[in-house]
């Protein structure tokens, strides 16, 4: 499905030749993203007495989350961070090495500080240019797995329908 939506980020990606992803780690991946993301800063609510509790749950849980990630950064930091055009269908990112189109290997990409661990999906090398910064790779998705494919849109979608809203927030001042 070419949905034509795509969101830009700046996050550490990297590329594996020969390796292949698997599909339910991907799935919970995205799943746990989605609950972190559900949560949006700066919503105020009326809160009912068990919410301070719940509120003091999610701090240590974050503090958890946060710790975890620099035990393992420090053991194997992320590649560095750079600009990705992401899509349902694929992304579009720099790389420092050339690859061949038509290549088959995992994507990586570090979608939250929080969280540790990287979306890894299978790819297909589909353009490989040169840029200023190294190479320009647009690859392409090769998921077979219905409900990943699922969680992939989802994850573009929210983050899209995201950035729309900051874009008028902006714009009206709010």
């Amino acid at each position: 499905m070419d949905t034509g939506i795509s969101v830009e980020l700046f996050a550490p990606c990297g590329w594996q030749v020969g390796q292949h992803a698997v599909a339910d780690d991907a799935k919970l991946l995205l799943r746990v993203l989605a609950m972190l993301e559900s949560a949006q800063p700066g919503v105020e609510e009326v809160m009912r007495p068990d919410d301070q509790h719940w509120q003091a749950l999610e701090a240590r849980v974050d503090l958890c989350l946060h710790l975890l990630s620099e035990l393992l950064s420090a053991q194997s930091p992320p590649p560095p961070a750079v600009p990705i055009s992401l899509s349902c269908e694929g992304a579009r990112f720099i790389s420092p090495h050339p690859l061949t189109p038509g290549e088959r290997g995992v994507w990586s990409v570090w979608l939250a500080d929080r969280l540790a661990k990287a979306l890894r999906l299978d790819t297909v090398v589909e353009t490989c240019q040169p840029h200023p910064q190294g190479y320009q790779l647009q690859v392409r998705f090769a998921i077979d797995d219905e409900a990943l494919q699922d969680w992939v849109d989802k994850t573009v979608f929210r983050r899209h329908r995201r950035e729309i809203q900051r874009i008028r927030k902006a714009e009206h001042g709010i």
